[in-house]
Order: C-alpha cells, then sequence, then structure tokens
C-alpha cells in the first residue's frame, strides 16, 4: 500500500500480478496496466492508502492450494 501512497510505479510493477483486476468504490474497473498507466499520467491520484477488512476474491476455478500468503499478507498463486 505505500508504494500506491508514493507513487512508487517499480514496485507496483515488481509486487502487482499481470492478471490484476480491480473495481473501485465507485464501480471503475482497473487492470495493472491501466492502474500503472493512470497512476504515471496523474488521472488516478492516490495521497494516502489506509488498509481495511477487505475480502480477496479468486476465481472459481482455482483451487485454495493454489494461492500462497506471503509475509506482507499478500496472495500469491502458485505454479504457472
Amino acid at each position: 500500500m505505500l508504494a500506491i501512497a508514493a507513487k512508487d510505479i517499480a514496485a507496483l510493477d515488481a509486487l502487482l500480478t499481470d492478471d490484476l483486476a480491480y473495481t473501485h468504490p465507485s464501480a471503475r474497473l482497473d487492470t495493472k496496466q491501466s492502474l500503472i498507466a493512470n497512476m504515471k499520467s496523474g488521472a488516478t491520484v492516490y495521497s494516502a492508502v489506509e488498509p481495511s477488512e477487505v475480502r480477496a476474491q479468486r476465481p472459481r476455478r482455482c483451487r485454495d492450494s493454489d494461492w500462497v500468503r506471503t509475509d506482507q499478507g499478500l496472495l500469491e498463486r502458485q505454479g504457472p
């Protein structure tokens, strides 16, 4: 979350999965590519990011064993 508020594009590119699909509270959909492009252009600006109790949803086709929790508390997909 610090990378978003700091506009650290390199960190976001490394941290975000290529198949990211994120729906904003306004119902706008972003992908990794559109989020980074909007942050680079200034169309999307985050001055601060506060954690909340948000539940991530995984696609139904995935098994629980496909995902691991990282040291930062994020979920990452294992394997291809």
